[in-house]
């Protein structure tokens, strides 16, 4: 049971990690954001009608995969 108790929780120590990780990703992306809108405001247009719904598509792809992980540690 101790063995099983310390595997449990390196499971829920990796998966809190990885959603963190997530989150500061997510965060950098508005940064750069507002950093390219300041610097060049004729450009951003352009670059906001690609790129956005792109990194929303990555983002949403790696919550599901995180936690299709999650389902299957907790069974």
């Amino acid at each position: 049971m101790a063995i099983l108790k310390i595997k449990y929780k390196k499971l829920n120590t990796q998966i809190k990690n990885k959603k963190y990780l997530i989150f500061n990703m997510y965060i950098l992306s508005l940064i750069y954001y507002l950093l390219y809108f300041y610097a060049t405001p004729n450009i951003f247009f352009i670059f906001f009608s690609y790129l956005p719904e792109t990194i929303f598509i990555i983002f949403r792809l790696l919550i599901c995969r995180f936690d299709l992980l999650e389902r299957r540690c907790l069974r």
